[in-house]
């Protein structure tokens, strides 16, 4: 349930924290589990449902990097590209 709650709002802010105390469970249990389900940490996780929906963005919408990078919630649209091209092994500029 944590990873379908995650995959339904990727685009807000979590903290370990509110996850933990909305599932009922401490911090340390939920990244434990998490990582022993789905091999990754739930940060890593988020991270690639929001550089996949930026991919979507840049593809199907034609937004700008900018404008995607916001819609992320970079404030710094280097770090959004940086962060896709450790994803893809490309820049976002290069979809456009």
């Amino acid at each position: 349930s944590v990873k379908e709650h995650l995959s339904k709002n990727f685009l807000d802010d979590h903290s370990l924290e509110n996850l933990a105390k909305h599932f009922g469970v401490n911090t340390n249990k939920l990244m434990t589990l998490f990582r022993k389900v789905f091999n990754k940490s739930i940060f890593e996780y988020l991270s690639e449902l929001r550089m996949d929906h930026a991919r979507e963005l840049l593809i199907d919408q034609n937004f700008l990097v900018t404008e995607v990078s916001r819609t992320l919630g970079y404030k710094n649209p280097n770090h959004f590209s940086a962060a896709f091209k450790k994803r893809f092994g490309f820049p976002p500029s290069q979809l456009r």
